[in-house]
C-alpha cells in the first residue's frame, strides 16, 4: 500500500507501479506529500498515475510510459469547502518545493526541463510531475 492518498483503488495500484518502474517518480510524490504534510497539515491527492484513468494508453504520453502523475489542486466548484486538497497557492508553493528540490535536467536546446508545472484549467487545475526514463527500461 502507498503511504499516499489518491482518487481510487485503481491510482493506487499504479502508484506501485511507478515504484516498480519508475522509482524517481515514487520518491517525488512521497516527497511532495510529506512536504505537504509537513507545511500544510494536508495531504496530497494523486489523481493519475499510469496509463490513464480513462481510454487507451497515449504511446507518446509520460503518464503511458510511468514517469508523469497528476496531483490535485482544490477548486471550490468541484469540491466545496476547502478541506484536505491543497489550494492554488500552495500548489505554487510545492511546485516550486520540487523543482528547487529535484532536477531533472536540459532540454537539447538549453532550457531547463522542470520536475513539477502547475497546470492552471479552472475545475481541472493540477500539478502534474514527470521524471526522466530510467536507464535501460523501455515500457512494456
Amino acid at each position: 500500500m502507498s503511504i499516499v492518498r489518491t482518487k481510487s483503488p485503481g491510482v493506487n495500484d499504479d502508484i506501485f507501479f511507478a515504484m516498480e518502474h519508475s522509482p524517481a517518480l515514487y520518491v517525488v510524490i512521497n516527497s511532495a506529500d510529506a512536504y505537504c504534510q509537513y507545511t500544510f497539515f494536508k495531504d496530497i491527492c494523486v489523481t493519475r498515475v499510469y496509463p490513464t484513468t480513462s481510454g487507451e494508453p497515449d504511446p507518446h504520453s509520460l503518464h503511458s510510459s510511468g514517469r508523469a502523475a497528476d496531483i490535485r489542486v482544490w477548486h471550490p466548484g468541484r469540491d466545496g469547502p476547502a478541506g484536505r486538497e491543497i489550494t492554488l497557492e500552495e500548489a505554487r508553493k510545492l511546485v516550486e518545493w520540487i523543482n528547487d528540490t529535484f532536477r531533472y535536467g536540459r532540454k537539447w536546446t538549453g532550457r531547463l526541463t522542470y520536475v513539477a508545472h502547475l497546470i492552471e484549467d479552472g475545475q481541472n487545475t493540477h500539478i502534474h510531475v514527470q521524471v526522466k526514463r530510467r536507464e535501460g527500461w523501455k515500457p512494456a
